[in-house]
């Protein structure tokens, strides 16, 4: 039944999403409703679609490489990915969305493709606060299990928030503001039950396009069978890079992670990257 009702909810948030406006009939009113569109350029102004993706790499030693290190630092079996999301969405005004997000894999090595993640609705206010220096974006993302690990371990649904805050110190170069994650994995019968992320950072804008960064990654799990209150560390590392606004609507953060669980050499330290574009 739950399948059934978000399918039905990614159709009808698609078409409000996309659908152009029928013309109006001879002789009928062009007064309307505040805040209701009635051109297609009108229609695109409600239109939300981004990419966001976090880029796992090889190691400094060996950047030919084809795979990446495993959360402590450690050759891996997995191959170089993109841990990818497309939301697309109908913007309620310039802040407010709600709509559709389609997570996935990309391994461009190996003959892998994409791999389809838990497809999900997602409803998001960009400025749920916005005063002085600070700003907190908050949304909420209830997911159905469309992956083969989801469906492999039972799940049911999860219900998942990725808030995030940056706070810009007045007449300074420095800002400070963390990423977060938590989510709830329902019905599943093994492997992790919930997980709790947070990157904090802090940023030294260079000029208007180019910043330091510097982020701690931090993340935790409770599995099935463990006591209540039991988290299990899964992975912390120390993310030096920089961040490039390559327009106002494309980000690009390059990084190398350091994995404070193990030794750090070049052989333990990764390259990665987060990227974001927004099309709409």
């Amino acid at each position: 039944m739950f399948k059934k009702l978000l399918l039905g909810s990614l159709i009808l948030f698609s078409t409000l999403a996309w659908a152009e406006p029928a013309p109006p009939e001879a002789g009928t009113s062009t007064v309307r409703a505040a805040g209701t569109p009635t051109s297609s350029s009108e229609i695109l102004d409600h239109v939300y679609l981004n990419y966001f993706a976090i880029y796992h790499g090889a190691s400094l030693a060996d950047l030919s490489s084809s795979y990446t290190l495993d959360q402590k630092g450690r050759p891996s079996r997995f191959a170089m990915f993109f841990d990818s999301e497309v939301t697309a969405a109908y913007r309620v005004d310039s802040d407010i969305g709600i709509g559709p997000v389609i997570p996935f894999l990309f391994t461009p090595v190996m003959g892998q493709g994409f791999t389809l993640g838990d497809v999900g609705i997602k409803a998001f206010d960009r400025q749920a606060i916005s005063s002085g220096g600070l700003k907190v974006y908050a949304n909420l993302i209830v997911q159905a299990p469309t992956s083969q690990s989801s469906q492999a371990r039972n799940m049911s649904f999860a219900l998942k928030t990725t808030p995030n805050f940056r706070y810009i110190f007045a007449r300074s170069r420095f800002a400070v503001g963390a990423w977060t994650e938590a989510k709830a994995y329902f019905g599943v019968t093994a492997d992790k039950t919930f997980k709790l992320y947070a990157a904090p950072y802090v940023n030294y804008q260079l000029s208007s396009k180019l910043s330091l960064n510097l982020e701690y990654e931090m993340e935790a799990h409770h599995n099935v069978g463990a006591p209540t209150w039991d988290l299990t560390n899964y992975e912390t590392d120390l993310q030096p890079g920089f961040v490039w606004l390559v327009t106002p609507k494309i980000m690009l953060n390059p990084y190398v992670a350091l994995f404070t669980g193990n030794r750090v050499t070049l052989d333990s330290t990764a390259v990665g990257a987060v990227i974001s574009a927004t099309v709409l």
